[in-house]
């Protein structure tokens, strides 16, 4: 008997005819992609958002083909199943009666030959009904897999052999051409791994070191992707990411803490820098525009007087964004004009405010003279170090609080002068060089000579 259910094979038919039914009445695809809800809408969104409806309307008419000709592919192999399992049971029956009552007696060669060969051709035909109903099968899977739009025909279809299509390659091609709708699901997706990044991280905040490396695995390279960037860093406190460095390195495990460094800090630039989001469609751009600002108004909180700290943590905000920098220039990003006109600038607000005689100064402030290693406002400087314009905006801007000084006044007349000279000439020298305050407050050509920093004190 040959092996199958057909009840179960029209069942499923009768499940992809039905949902082929579905997706072709669905209101989209019955209006060819207008929506009456959306007739008074207009703008960019509205021009991007009809052009991908009319594309997801063209998709859901050919699927709803491509299920019905499923349907009738499966229909049909079923219907060949059931005469090939109707006909073995009549053959079988006939084979029954060929042989004799009397086992000793001699057979019938003549019925028995004849029961077996059309035995034969009823298999034949039932797997050439198989082959033709696979065939036909994956030739509508490679419709959707199609390498120009999925829907068209293609040359080639997928053959018998040919492992079927991976889910990467079915999902670009059903949101290929669909930049919104790819916003949308990137969106989704980034917000699951940020959920899960964001806890690992608290753990090793909290001394689970060996968190670090799930976390990096699965977060790795995403930093240079905005929207995933943009997920992390709506979910993650930039205290809690200075103590998981903190703990990393307290741990001694040094290449955890410099790859999570880099991978923070390259999350930062991006998230922070509307350059990065440039080759996203226009919903998407437009979410990240709303949220960065925001952002960086509380990032330039974190690094407020009197700075605030996390339990167990010896960092200020304002050595955390240093740290985050450190690694965003060891990726070659800068965090961008908006990062160095607010965030940037409290970090010198606070240094300022944290060295006046009248501050009572917490016992981990920024005092003494420092090093260019763990100097966040030399972090600034190198990571705006080849982004002119970004450099201009924090070195041009206002001091608050410090009666017209600007920035750039403040770190050459207040605040270099506690370190060695040539240490702060050699860090600040090449954003020095990029703007130089005029008597009208704009920037000097980058291309004219400067001094390469500020003078030693007299």
């Amino acid at each position: 008997m040959p092996p199958g259910e057909p009840s179960g094979i029209w069942s499923a038919a009768a499940l992809l005819r039905a949902a082929g039914a579905a997706i072709g009445s669905a209101p989209l695809a019955a209006g060819g992609g207008r929506l009456p809800v959306l007739a008074g809408w207009s703008g960019d969104a509205a021009t991007a958002a009809t052009a991908e409806l009319a594309l997801v309307a063209g998709l859901q008419a050919a699927m709803s083909d491509r299920l019905t000709r499923a349907a009738v592919v499966l229909s049909g192999y079923a219907d060949e199943l059931d005469a090939a399992q109707r006909s073995a049971a009549t053959l079988q029956a006939a084979w029954d009666a060929a042989l004799p009552a009397d086992p000793l007696a001699s057979l019938s060669e003549m019925a028995l030959a004849a029961v077996a060969g059309t035995y034969g051709v009823v298999s034949a035909d039932l797997q050439l009904a198989a082959d033709v109903a696979a065939h036909r099968l994956r030739a509508l899977t490679g419709e959707v897999v199609a390498v120009d739009r999925p829907g068209r025909p293609v040359a080639s279809t997928l053959g018998w052999a040919d492992p079927p299509p991976s889910e990467a390659a079915v999902r670009g091609a059903v949101l290929a051409g669909l930049p919104v709708v790819w916003g949308v699901v990137a969106h989704r997706e980034a917000a699951a791994l940020a959920d899960v990044t964001a806890r690992d991280l608290a753990a090793v905040a909290d001394g689970d070191v060996g968190a670090a490396g799930p976390a990096l695995a699965r977060f790795g390279a995403r930093g240079w992707d905005p929207v995933a960037a943009q997920a992390l860093w709506a979910r993650l406190d930039p205290l809690t990411a200075g103590r998981a460095l903190e703990s990393l390195a307290r741990a001694g495990d040094s290449d955890a803490y410099a790859g999570l460094r880099v991978a923070l800090g390259t999350a930062l630039a991006t998230a922070a820098n509307p350059r990065c989001a440039a080759g996203l469609d226009a919903a998407t751009r437009s979410r990240l525009d709303a949220w960065r600002e925001p952002w960086l108004v509380a990032l330039a909180a974190s690094v407020a007087v009197p700075p605030p700290r996390a339990a167990g943590s010896t960092m200020s905000g304002a050595e955390v964004q240093g740290m985050l920098l450190t690694g965003s220039r060891q990726a070659g990003l800068s965090p961008g004009t908006r990062y160095a006109s607010t965030v940037a600038v409290a970090m010198v607000t606070a240094d300022r405010a944290l060295r006046s005689s009248s501050t009572v100064r917490p016992a981990a402030a920024l005092t003494g003279a420092r090093g260019p290693t763990d100097d966040p406002l030399l972090a600034v400087a190198r990571a705006l170090d080849h982004d002119a314009e970004a450099a201009q905006a924090w070195l041009l801007a206002p001091l608050p609080g410090a009666a017209g000084r600007r920035v750039g006044e403040q770190l050459v007349a207040g605040r270099y002068r506690s370190m060695d000279p040539g240490a702060a000439a050699t860090s600040l020298a090449a954003p020095t060089r990029r703007s130089t305050p005029s008597s009208t407050g704009s920037a000097a050509p980058s291309d004219q000579p400067r001094r390469a920093g500020p003078a030693a004190p007299r």
